[in-house]
């Protein structure tokens, strides 16, 4: 009857394994690869899960470990152009163009929105998009800048 208990459990446990990994797979559940084509013409949700602290004085360049986890971060609609080389992110009224793609990254260079300019990122990571939202300061680098996941607005 022991042994009978033990492999119920072992069986419900793997089960419980595989549902799990079958509901958090997105695109590829569908035979599906995310790829930046999917952009093209579609509007996504930004939603930020993590920002800097503080302003960075000295570079361009963030370092991961600076990123804090935030609660009820911002939001953000970001809307590609059919040809994915301009986008427009709400409710900021921001606006930029496609800088370039290279290494599985997008880099959009922010023109219209912020005194002093900022850049929109996106890359895939686990089949997933993902972004960083940054912010240019005038005599500071960087003022402001956030990361999370971008998912297709329905």
């Amino acid at each position: 009857m022991k042994n009978l208990k033990l492999k119920l459990l072992l069986c419900f446990t793997i089960l419980t394994v595989i549902g799990c990994y079958d509901s958090e797979s997105s695109n590829e559940s569908n035979g599906e690869k995310t790829s930046f084509e999917q952009l093209n013409g579609n509007s996504y949700l930004f939603l930020v899960e993590k920002e800097i602290e503080q302003s960075i004085t000295d570079s361009f360049i963030i370092e991961n470990s600076l990123y804090v986890d935030v609660e009820d971060g911002d939001e953000y609609t970001i809307s590609f152009s059919s040809d994915r080389k301009n986008i427009s992110i709400e409710p900021r009224g921001l606006s930029g163009i496609l800088e370039s793609e290279e290494n599985e990254k997008l880099e959009y260079n922010i023109e219209d929105g912020y005194f002093a300019g900022g850049r929109f990122l996106v890359w895939i990571e686990n089949n997933i998009f993902n972004a960083e939202l940054t912010e240019y300061g005038s005599g500071v680098p960087i003022v402001a800048s956030g990361k999370g996941p971008l998912t297709e607005s329905k």
